[in-house]
């Protein structure tokens, strides 16, 4: 009677996380989303979520970043968000924003999230692909999604605001799944979960901004 009881159970807990599974409306299978954290950033840790997330839609929409970049003074290989990161603070996007009269790093103005937009495309045109800043709510981030494409978007899961990428969104509730570079987007604090795939609650869902970034 145990073992039938135990064998009961473990179909039910089968079926709901197939069911669970059936909610998730994701770009692709998840282990095939790649997924980048800006915690082993060479440059800014704590301060890259913007090219971090860049680089996660750049690869999960197609671009090929297969040769590192090599720094011209410290002959380190660069991974794409640390190649992003390097690029927006080169002298010609350093001198773009500043003809727009913004501070470098000012994550919510829209020219900054211009100056990314050409940061972007000046790898993306290169292989034929393009990248465009514009305002999207909730519906047109979903729309993106079901085309099969990740969308960076603003956020201010953090007090000083915060870029993500959105891979996905609950079919059911319509809540989004996010793949954050700093983590859970629900609890920073909790270590134990990874950024990838996380589904913001029902409360943090009024975090998500307009900024967002589409290919």
């Amino acid at each position: 009677r145990k073992s039938s009881v135990g064998a009961t159970l473990s179909l039910w807990a089968k079926k709901k996380e197939k069911n669970k599974m059936k909610m998730k409306k994701l770009i692709k299978p998840e282990a095939e989303i790649i997924y980048f954290t800006q915690l082993n950033n060479k440059q800014y840790p704590y301060r890259s979520c913007f090219p971090t997330s860049l680089a996660m839609a750049m690869r999960n929409n197609g671009y090929k970043y297969d040769s590192k970049f090599v720094h011209p003074d410290t002959h380190e290989g660069y991974e794409l968000d640390d190649y992003l990161f390097y690029l927006a603070n080169s002298k010609e996007f350093q001198t773009i924003a500043s003809k727009m009269g913004i501070p470098l790093g000012t994550k919510f103005l829209n020219e900054w999230w211009t100056v990314m937009e050409k940061v972007g495309n000046s790898l993306l045109n290169k292989q034929g692909m393009s990248c465009r800043f514009v305002s999207l709510g909730l519906d047109g981030i979903r729309a993106q999604i079901d085309k099969g494409k990740m969308v960076v978007v603003g956020t201010m899961l953090t007090g000083s605001g915060h870029i993500v990428t959105v891979c996905g969104y609950n079919d059911i509730t319509g809540n989004l799944i996010l793949c954050d570079p700093y983590g859970n987007s629900n609890n920073y604090a909790d270590k134990s979960v990874s950024g990838k795939c996380v589904e913001l609650t029902k409360e943090k869902m009024s975090k998500v901004l307009k900024n967002a970034i589409i290919f």
